[in-house]
């Protein structure tokens, strides 16, 4: 159930917008709480060309956590302060 829930955090999820001296985002651990999920209210099921559909109204108090893992490449901060300071220097001889 964790591996599934993490595929689809992985794929749906991960559109994140990160800085770029972050590098990739890995879930490690993923905590689903203890209470179990209520349905408060089913509609009739139908079936289309793409499946069959159940229309459910369902209430979650459990909580979740949910950890990530990155890396950080404090070098690129480092070279992108560095051209910063060449196009500051750069404009202020232009002058």
């Amino acid at each position: 159930m964790i591996i599934t829930f993490q595929n689809i955090i992985l794929l749906t999820g991960f559109q994140l917008q990160v800085p770029y001296f972050i590098d990739a985002l890995t879930v490690t651990d993923i905590e689903l709480g203890s209470e179990m999920p209520v349905i408060r209210r089913a509609a009739a099921p139908y079936i289309d060309n793409r499946g069959l559909w159940i229309d459910l109204d369902i209430v979650y108090s459990g909580g979740c956590r949910m950890t990530l893992e990155t890396k950080c490449n404090l070098m690129k901060l480092k070279k992108a302060a560095g051209e910063e300071d060449m196009d500051t220097l750069s404009h202020k001889l232009e002058r």
